[in-house]
């Protein structure tokens, strides 16, 4: 008798707009990549996708509950970074939420994510396997190691404990502006890339990643 593929449970999770400098970074090409593809299916795992205020306090009330409630087998995090032009896989959280930009609730802090945690949390997969499977998919990707103090931080730091803690898989992923965001920001077409690219490259990691759950 066949048996029956595993399944997996796969969230996505984005960021809403924010306020820059001399900018309000709307649309988050990273929380559109979490909405379009809250609901869909990916060989045998479903996803869903969340996406988040930049926001501490809402951070902290609300993101540890999602993952005990959603107990997804992979994590995925998206954030922006407006000065990238390609997506960095960061391999690394470090417990410290520190900025002087206001957060959505007009907020700057400097803090500890955690009184009770240790300092960093690594990337709890197989970085150098994935790496190689994204270029050969044709992906330009690259690792990092320089996610910043800003709300990315914590929510890598918090998905890698719990991928560590939990035996589960986890990754943060700062991603370039794309698609209207270019516009914008004044990026010309030929230097930005499209929302879709960034949606099919979180597909194709959940594909790999599903393939080892």
């Amino acid at each position: 008798m066949l048996r029956k593929p595993k399944t997996c449970n796969a969230l996505v999770l984005g960021f809403d707009w924010f306020r820059g400098r001399n900018i309000i970074y709307h649309p988050n090409p990273s929380g559109l990549v979490a909405e379009e593809l809250n609901g869909a299916q990916v060989d045998n795992c479903s996803i869903k996708g969340v996406v988040l205020r930049v926001s501490l306090d809402y951070l902290r009330r609300k993101l540890e509950k999602l993952l005990e409630i959603f107990k997804p087998d992979i994590v995925i995090g998206l954030g922006l970074h407006p000065l990238t032009d390609r997506p960095i896989i960061e391999l690394v959280g470090y417990n410290l939420v520190y900025s002087e930009t206001r957060d959505v609730d007009g907020l700057v802090f400097h803090e500890d994510i955690s009184k009770t945690e240790r300092k960093t949390y690594t990337i709890p997969i197989d970085i150098k396997g994935l790496l190689q499977y994204l270029r050969e998919k044709g992906y330009s990707v690259r690792p990092g190691v320089s996610i910043g103090t800003f709300l990315c931080n914590y929510v890598a730091f918090t998905m890698y404990k719990y991928g560590f803690v939990e035996k589960k898989k986890a990754l943060f992923i700062h991603i370039p502006p794309a698609g209207d965001l270019c516009l914008r920001m004044g990026i010309p077409p030929n230097k930005c890339i499209g929302v879709n690219y960034l949606k099919e490259l979180v597909i194709d990691i959940i594909r790999y990643l599903g393939e080892a759950t």
